[in-house]
């Protein structure tokens, strides 16, 4: 007769790992595999971002541009109208980490949003190029509603 492998004995004895478990368990032991899934980070996402020493209101796009690269836009909303932006250079630094350049008619400088672990919303600070200081930039993806 054959030894029982550990698997069946840990069944067994009720101590099998659920799929979940198992999933989680490939993810933290190989992140490079979570890397490689494509998460749903595109859509449109409704927030705020911090500008001249308060909150405006920011709608931040992003789409997948080709296989494996996010690109964006975003526009401002404050006192004197509206504010149209580029998010260029996406890179994810891990599964819930992006990285975008962001260009306006103010200048630009360096975004990082980070996702919560359903891609539905983001807590995010950008900079400017060479700057230090860190400011707001967050937003919740916005639900297509059927009419």
């Amino acid at each position: 007769m054959l030894p029982a492998s550990p698997l069946r004995i840990a069944k067994r004895h009720g101590l099998a790992p659920s799929p979940t478990t198992l999933f989680v368990l490939l993810i933290t032991c190989c992140p490079a595999l979570a890397i490689a899934a494509k998460p749903n980070m595109a859509g449109d996402y409704v927030g705020q971002v911090e500008n001249a020493g308060k909150l405006d209101k920011v709608v931040t796009s992003l789409r997948w541009s080709g296989k494996d690269t996010l690109s964006g836009t975003y526009v401002l909303t404050d006192q004197n109208g509206e504010t149209k932006g580029r998010l260029k250079d996406c890179k994810r630094l891990h599964s819930q980490l992006l990285k975008c350049v962001w260009i306006d008619k103010y200048g630009y400088g360096h975004l990082e949003l980070n996702f919560d672990d359903r891609f539905t919303a983001f807590y995010g600070e950008w900079s400017y190029f060479g700057g230090v200081v860190r400011y707001v930039w967050n937003g919740a993806k916005r639900l297509v509603t059927a009419i």
